[in-house]
Formats: C-alpha cells, sequence, structure tokens
C-alpha cells in the first residue's frame, strides 16, 4: 500500500482496532494510543463532524461512503485526505473499513487548474475588451463629428446674428451618449455597475434616430418601423444603444457602398418553447410575449 495511505478498521462504537504503519506514520501517534480511541477523533477536532456523518452513513448503508478531511500531522500541518468507508459483518460483528488517502497532489493540480482558467478568461476578456473598445472608438468618432459639425453649424449661425438652441440641444445629446459609452467600458471592465431600469425599446430607437443617421454613409436610408404601445422591458440603456448601434451600422456596411436601406423595427411577438429551442439564452417562461427588435 502507497505509503501516505492510512488505513483504519473500527468497531460498530467507532472504536479503532487496526491500523496500518502510514497511520502511525502521519499521525505521529503509537499503535497503543490509536488502537480503542475513537476514529471520529482521528483526523482532529476540525473532522469531527464530518466523520460522524461518514461513520453514520456506512453503518446504515451497504453501499462505500466517501468524505474528504484534513487530518493533523505530526509536523502540525493539516494533510487533506479523502475517506472511503463501508461497513462488513461476520460472526464477530460489525467491522468498519477506512482507507485514507492523501489528495494533497491532487488539489494543488485542481487549483493549479482553477488559476489557468482564470488567466485564460481574463486574457479573453482583455481580448474581447479590445474589440469593444475598438467599436466604441468608432461611436466616439461619430459622436465627435455630430458634436463639431454643430458647433460649425453654431459659428455660423453666431456670424449672421441667429443662433439656432437646436445645434445646442444635439450637442448636448452627444455628449450624454459620449459619458454613456464611458460608463459602458467602465462597467465591461468590472470598474463601473451597468444600470438596469424599465425602457420602451420603441422609445430608445426614436431617440437615436438622428445619431444613426449620422453615423451611417449618405446611401444608406434608415426606416424606422416602431411599434408603439410597445410593453416595457428591464435592461440597461447603454448596452441596448451599443446593440442598435452596432445592427445599424452592420446592415450598412452590408450595402458595400451602394445605395440601400436599413430597416430598424419593433414589435411583440408570441414564442412558444418549440420558438426558443435554439437559443443560447434559457427562458424560464417559453409560452408568453417577448419584445422583438
Amino acid at each position: 500500500i502507497n505509503a501516505k495511505v492510512m488505513v483504519v478498521t473500527a468497531d460498530a462504537e467507532g472504536k479503532v482496532t487496526a491500523a496500518n504503519p502510514a497511520t502511525l506514520r502521519i499521525t505521529g501517534r503509537k499503535e497503543s494510543e490509536l488502537i480503542g480511541s475513537d476514529i471520529r477523533h482521528l483526523g482532529g477536532p476540525q473532522a469531527v463532524d464530518s466523520l460522524t456523518e461518514l461513520l453514520e452513513s456506512s453503518l446504515n448503508s451497504t453501499e462505500r461512503s466517501l468524505s474528504e478531511v484534513q487530518v493533523n500531522s505530526m509536523s502540525g500541518d493539516l494533510i487533506p485526505l479523502e475517506v472511503i468507508c463501508w461497513r462488513s459483518h461476520d460472526e464477530s460483528g460489525t467491522t468498519v473499513h477506512t482507507i485514507w488517502h492523501d489528495i494533497s497532489r491532487r488539489l494543488q493540480l485542481e487549483k493549479d487548474r482553477r488559476e489557468l482558467e482564470q488567466e485564460m478568461v481574463y486574457a479573453q476578456k482583455m481580448e474581447s475588451l479590445g474589440v469593444l473598445a475598438g467599436g466604441i472608438a468608432h461611436d466616439f468618432n461619430n459622436l465627435l463629428t455630430v458634436i463639431m459639425g454643430n458647433v460649425s453649424l453654431i459659428q455660423h449661425s453666431a456670424d449672421s446674428g441667429n443662433p439656432d438652441p437646436q445645434c445646442l440641444n444635439h450637442i448636448e445629446i452627444a455628449a450624454m451618449r459620449a459619458a454613456e459609452l464611458t460608463q459602458q467600458m467602465l462597467a465591461y471592465a468590472g470598474r463601473g455597475t451597468f444600470q438596469v431600469c424599465h425602457l420602451s425599446l420603441s422609445t430608445l430607437a426614436n431617440e437615436m434616430s438622428s445619431l444613426l443617421a449620422a453615423s451611417v454613409p449618405k446611401t444608406t436610408h434608415l426606416v424606422f418601423d416602431l411599434a408603439e404601445e410597445l410593453p416595457a422591458i428591464k435592461a440597461d440603456a447603454t448596452q441596448l444603444r451599443q446593440v442598435i448601434m452596432n445592427l445599424v451600422l452592420n446592415g450598412s456596411e452590408s450595402l458595400n457602398g451602394q445605395t440601400g436601406f436599413v430597416r430598424i423595427s419593433t414589435s411583440t411577438v408570441h414564442l412558444n418553447s418549440r420558438d426558443l429551442c435554439n437559443c443560447i439564452v434559457s427562458f424560464s417562461e417559453p409560452d408568453s410575449a417577448f419584445v422583438q427588435l
């Protein structure tokens, strides 16, 4: 038997009847001290509850029971052990058999694997953050174009003595959108918070109409088909604006510079479990109404 494997037997009361040399070496106890002691206390005070439950489970079942405990070693260190326990019965009475495997190596490997997975997730997040930053940089450029264009209009109208207050409104809206994009970046990077609230998808898309029109080429004509009195949904407005913007930009780019239309529509649809069977996201109430973009 492996030098790090403890083998201990006990009677139905949990009193130790035999133990292999590895048990004596790991626990630092003499055989005379071990024989007759309570097996539930073999692992130290931190393992009493787990070993008590394991012993009771084995005595009440013919199946093998399994548990993980930490045992005080002779050096004072805690050694993680996996304990397999079962009972047998003959004319002399009931015997409880236990095998204690040192799982330090396995736990270390599992820890290393988790750390590696976390590093991979972090690397993937940084990669996707770079992609997101590129998309948002494109949006920022569009917002700055709106701001700079309206500044030029204000300067021109100021010279003529008839400033247009609507230009200031466009600048304010674009600046607010830029601030929201910054908040989205912070939230994605784990340094901000998403603000989930009830909102109308039709209202949100309609508010973006000017910004969307300024973000696509003159050859792309936007058509809005927005349902009235659309049910409210719970979502983060900044994220939804990003989704709408990306969809419109993708549709515009698919025209390859040719004249065409991009339709933005909202509606209410009734979907059942068959309609949603291929969805990545699961729904608790599949047979109900959904808002569609």
